[in-house]
């Protein structure tokens, strides 16, 4: 099969092979699929710096269809054929830029026929090839640690817990769909208190209307303006309840945070805060870690990422999330893509077409 494989630790050269050995099933939950679609994360372009068994196939994100299952797979949960989605850990050898991936059945999602039926499946794969890191990420970050529901209430408190939400890195994969999962947590909201939920994104300049279009509704231009004093005129000195890092600037997101504030950072959590700030306004802070999850072989963990790919499914579907792809390429061009999407330059995903069905 066809693959972009890292050959040694350390070596940076990402190699195209034409006639690499297709992964075979050991376990008895596993699955082969085909890939279709694979979506680029920055993180890719880094697997030959971890400890991992080389040779090693880059890509994190796929879409594909499910050619054959282990002897403990439920046929009819997910019958040979059906097309599926899923995050693949970057301490494992196998990945999605190749033709083949063996994933576990309990990790990766289903979805329905009826989002396909009567479309153009290679159309639907690359829809969701790039969308389950990134998505699993905002989601643990929105809905898991900062607790903001999505979800329609049957009654809904007039005086909802958190107001302000601070995204950065918000034209960025992860940051995109934070914007959106925060924009849902306002529409859930009564009427007559939305108004007053601010979802505040911290961008450059030229993303502004992009992250306008998801869903934010003040902006920061953090190439021009102070965000600190910036989020603070927005909410009237209170500070922010919710603050999503997607740099790594722990420091400026407790600064950034009102009374009993949460910091949610993607990337570690860095001991140059204020620790008197922290602890004054009782701020909670969180690491989303999604490698770890993705790299452990609890169970529980990996029905937890199903379940949100589930759930993922279900928000496309019904239009209340929007894939947003930057770039589609194609499979020789993955190389050539990679420093670009590492830079983090990118406004939404990168997604690179494996096989056409």
């Amino acid at each position: 099969m066809k693959a972009w494989v890292f050959f040694e630790k350390g070596t940076q050269n990402l190699t195209k092979q034409h006639y690499f050995p297709i992964p075979h099933i050991k376990n008895e939950y596993d699955v082969l699929i085909k890939i279709i679609a694979a979506g680029l994360n920055p993180i890719d372009a880094l697997k030959f710096t971890f400890d991992i068994s080389f040779p090693a196939i880059a890509g994190m994100d796929g879409c594909g269809i499910v050619e054959k299952i282990g002897p403990s797979v439920d046929p009819k949960e997910i019958p040979p054929g059906s097309l599926v989605y899923f995050v693949h850990g970057i301490m494992d050898s196998n990945g999605t830029f190749a033709d083949y991936i063996v994933k576990d059945a309990r990790s990766i999602a289903v979805i329905p026929e009826e989002v396909y039926k009567g479309k153009d499946i290679n159309r639907i794969a690359t829809t969701f090839g790039g969308l389950a890191k990134v998505c699993v990420v905002a989601y643990y970050d929105i809905v898991i640690k900062a607790g903001l529901n999505i979800y329609e209430l049957a009654n809904p408190s007039p005086y909802p817990m958190v107001k302000s939400i601070v995204i950065t890195g918000a034209s960025g994969g992860v940051g995109s769909y934070c914007i959106q999962f925060a924009r849902l947590y306002k529409e859930m909201q009564p009427v007559e208190v939305q108004d007053f939920i601010k979802i505040i994104a911290v961008t450059a300049e030229e993303h502004i209307e992009y992250v306008k279009s998801l869903g934010a509704t003040h902006t920061i231009d953090w190439k021009h303006q102070n965000i600190r004093e910036k989020v603070m005129e927005i909410t009237d000195d209170q500070g922010a309840d919710v603050y999503i890092d997607n740099i790594g600037d722990t420091h400026k997101g407790i600064s950034c945070l009102g009374y009993n504030g949460i910091y949610v950072s993607n990337l570690p959590i860095k001991e140059d805060y204020d620790l008197l700030t922290q602890i004054q306004n009782q701020i909670n802070l969180y690491r989303v870690d999604i490698i770890q999850a993705l790299n452990s072989d609890n169970i529980d963990s990996m029905q937890e990422i199903k379940g949100i790919l589930e759930v993922i499914v279900g928000l496309v579907a019904e239009g209340k999330i929007f894939p947003i792809h930057e770039e589609v390429i194609q499979f020789d061009h993955i190389k050539n893509a990679l420093p670009h999407v590492k830079q983090k330059h990118t406004v939404g995903k990168v997604i690179a077409v494996i096989n056409d069905i």
